[in-house]
């Protein structure tokens, strides 16, 4: 068994160096193309626009929910009020239990409405996303497959992506002569300044969103 393994790591490490004669890699930082592509800056501007619309909805859905809460608690406590009282007659005790399950029903609605409308508005996001970088990603990838072709790379890898599990790129190592980003941002008319910036930018956007996303659930376990 021992002498199989050698040998066929022998044959792995003749095989390996002929494969790489033969075979031209080069990377490309699709992330940075991407952001540096002109379109972008207009698919960005059309998707915060549509985002400020839902959010304006998703908005509205919160405080119908948090005013059909607040209703709900104020029946809760009229109701407990009334089945403690002995001069109440129980034709209105019962009046007030059934405007405190009529509460319970509207309060219920609302969370539904608003956790819907929350699902919708993500939804729709992702949908115009997926539209906008895929019809960039199209003339970004023409692009790439004739710069290739003329440099004779037969492989490209990303070099933006990483690893699912681990942060860890997927390219760890390459040279700047095989790296075709700058080349691939100047055949799509692409500027790499504004794609940095843009990075940046989206960067603070995640944080923010997560922070506001904890808060958001935060609340709605201090309201249960």
């Amino acid at each position: 068994m021992q002498r199989i393994l050698l040998s066929l790591l022998l044959l792995a490490s003749v095989f390996v160096p002929a494969l790489s004669a033969q075979t031209k890699i080069g990377v490309v930082n699709m992330e940075i193309v991407l952001l540096a592509h002109p379109q972008t800056s207009e698919n960005n501007k059309y998707l915060r626009d549509l985002g400020d619309k839902l959010e304006g909805e998703a908005r509205k859905a919160e405080e119908a929910y948090k005013k059909a809460v607040d209703n709900f608690r104020g029946a809760e406590q009229q109701a407990r009020e009334a089945q403690n009282n002995p001069i109440y007659t129980d034709l209105r005790k019962r009046e007030a239990v059934d405007t405190l399950n009529q509460a319970a029903a509207a309060a219920r609605n609302a969370e539904a409405t608003y956790r819907r409308t929350l699902a919708d508005m993500e939804k729709q996001i992702r949908k115009r996303q997926d539209e906008c970088v895929g019809g960039v990603l199209q003339d970004i990838n023409a692009e790439l497959r004739k710069l290739a072709a003329e440099e004779g790379y037969a492989i490209v890898l990303d070099s933006s992506l990483e690893r699912p599990v681990f942060p860890i790129p997927a390219v760890v190592y390459s040279t700047e002569s095989v790296d075709l980003t700058d080349k691939l941002i100047a055949r799509t008319k692409g500027d790499r300044a504004t794609a940095e910036k843009a990075l940046e930018e989206s960067r603070k956007a995640l944080e923010e969103m997560a922070t506001r996303r904890e808060a958001a659930l935060n609340r709605e376990a201090n309201q249960e």
